[in-house]
């Protein structure tokens, strides 16, 4: 029988421990509730705007909070799955000492209670945690989503139909002329009309219980800073009379603390009930409806297809492609069903090393593409004119590929660490595989730029990119040394490109000759 497990995680294949499993859900369910209340801590603080001061799940709608804690959690829960399968033994090898106490049952719980503890007091781990939580937080829109949000209620237009009448004689709209509803918007007296029916429609909505489309939990979470509101409102009401009084022996006069007082409340409004609206939102929800009865009339805005979970959704279905295939073909020969090469993996750790050192090049290039990408673009500089329609800059596509590059080397040469003390050698092998890392971010940013201009790339280019891929890895694994050096952890990674490279080859037809649709 192959010695398929003479070096297993926590508990070997032929030994399944229930107990270690529960032992490793009950670490997990401790997990949950610690990432729980730590997720909804702020990210930063010390910040002036006022946005800041909502916590992250009021400033994102259920689906993007969600969606940010399960990015937050699952990075913590991988880490304890990761240490608990290793077991003691493994551990040691890294440097991690456990008690000789802890078996491989306690080792999970063991793991997170230590995590849980160390995570708020080790100077590495809590900056490694507030840039994680960071990142969670940003891919749930926190808080650009809500100050977007506020944005556009600012330079939304208004509407005071609902808002004349009986309403102008209600305390909260003291100090508001009729003529004001007819000023230009930038005017000082559309803004002080504006803030008094804001301020009347949301403690009307407070005080009758009827809120709506906006949450009532929120409102009443900053009633204060409502309340606040509405009393530096009225104390803007004899200011407001005085520069009616001096705008009418004066035209030009102007008042400019109180105009910004006016502007900061407003500020605050919007990010309030903007908060109140989408916090209460269902996906299928149309946020421009349920702020319309407020008065805001909101300019359509295009809504992009949402692609900022895409390397998420391709690295995982590779990683989980790759493993379990990886985990069945060594199964399968462990249990004789067929005789094993020399190429095929002899361990339970064969498949994770294979699935690891594809994704290492893959997933540097995918995120470091990202973070550039995204920064160019929020300071304008990764978009050119191309006609009617908006492309990327070449030039940037050239810096982005280089950035790669280096980044996928540096990482291979660090994951390479793990396998195998470094050599001269090895530095130089991992060189060729710098292309891979290449090609992954400029295509990705390439297909991101595509997505969302609405452009398709044809059938031919597509094929030709996944066998430019394939055949450059494989004309560096079929000489690889570090076969004898480090195992034979490339060989999964080669078959998956022999596939590639033939599929590749019948889908791009030679220059000349008529490709039929499939």
């Amino acid at each position: 029988m192959p010695d398929f497990v003479s070096m297993h995680f926590g508990v070997s294949l032929n030994k399944l421990s229930l107990l270690f499993f529960g032992s490793l859900a009950g670490a997990l369910w401790l997990l949950y509730v610690f990432c729980k209340r730590k997720f909804a801590e702020r990210s930063e603080t010390g910040r002036r705007d006022y946005i800041y001061q909502l916590l992250p799940r009021q400033l994102a709608t259920p689906q993007e909070y969600s969606k940010g804690f399960l990015i937050y959690f699952g990075s913590m829960a991988a880490f304890v799955i990761l240490l608990s399968l290793l077991g003691p033994e493994n551990l040691g090898s890294l440097g991690i000492t456990m008690s000789e106490k802890l078996n491989y049952i306690t080792v999970p719980l063991a793991i997170v209670l230590i995590q849980i503890g160390a995570l708020p007091n080790v100077p590495g781990l809590i900056l490694m945690e507030q840039l994680l939580r960071q990142y969670a937080h940003a891919r749930a829109f926190i808080p650009d989503a809500a100050r977007a949000t506020a944005q556009r209620l600012a330079a939304a237009d208004f509407d005071f139909s609902s808002y004349q009448g009986e309403v102008l004689r209600s305390p909260e709209m003291r100090g508001v002329e009729p003529a004001d509803f007819t000023r230009p918007r930038h005017s000082l007296e559309h803004a002080w009309a504006r803030l008094c029916c804001l301020v009347f429609v949301q403690k009307s909505c407070r005080v009758e219980g009827v809120t709506e489309s906006l949450d009532a939990n929120l409102l009443q979470d900053y009633e204060t800073d409502l309340e606040l509101i509405e009393s530096e409102k009225k104390s803007m009401e004899a200011q407001v009379a005085a520069y009616r009084a001096a705008r009418a022996n004066d035209p030009y006069y102007a008042n400019e603390g109180l105009r910004r007082g006016i502007a900061d409340n407003l500020h605050k409004l919007y990010i309030l009930l903007g908060c109140a609206v989408r916090y209460k939102m269902q996906a299928d929800d149309d946020i421009d409806l349920a702020l319309r009865p407020l008065g805001f009339k909101l300019r359509p805005t295009a809504r992009m297809r949402d692609t900022a979970d895409l390397k998420i959704v391709g690295l995982t279905v590779a990683a989980a492609s790759i493993t379990v295939l990886g985990l069945a073909a060594a199964g399968l020969g462990w249990l004789g069903l067929w005789t094993l090469s020399d190429v095929f993996p002899k361990t339970v750790m064969q498949p994770f090393w294979d699935t690891a050192s594809t994704l290492v090049p893959h997933a540097t290039a995918i995120m470091l593409a990202d973070l550039i990408r995204t920064r160019a673009i929020n300071h304008g500089t990764w978009f050119g004119a191309a006609g009617p329609r908006r492309r990327g800059d070449d030039a940037n596509y050239v810096r982005l590929v280089v950035a790669c590059g280096i980044a996928g080397y540096i990482a291979l040469v660090l994951w390479g660490l793990v396998l195998a003390p470094p050599t001269a050698n090895s530095f130089k092998i991992e060189l060729p595989y710098a292309l891979l890392a290449m090609v992954t971010g400029g295509f990705y940013a390439y297909h991101l730029d595509n997505a969302e201009s609405g452009r398709q790339r044809s059938r031919r280019a597509k094929c030709a990119d996944r066998h430019l891929r394939s055949d450059c890895r494989l004309r560096y694994l079929a000489n690889d040394p570090r076969r004898g050096e480090l195992g034979d952890r490339q060989d999964h990674p080669h078959r998956c490109d022999q596939c590639d490279r033939w599929l590749g080859t019948r889908l791009v037809r030679p220059a000349g000759r008529r490709s039929h649709s499939v």
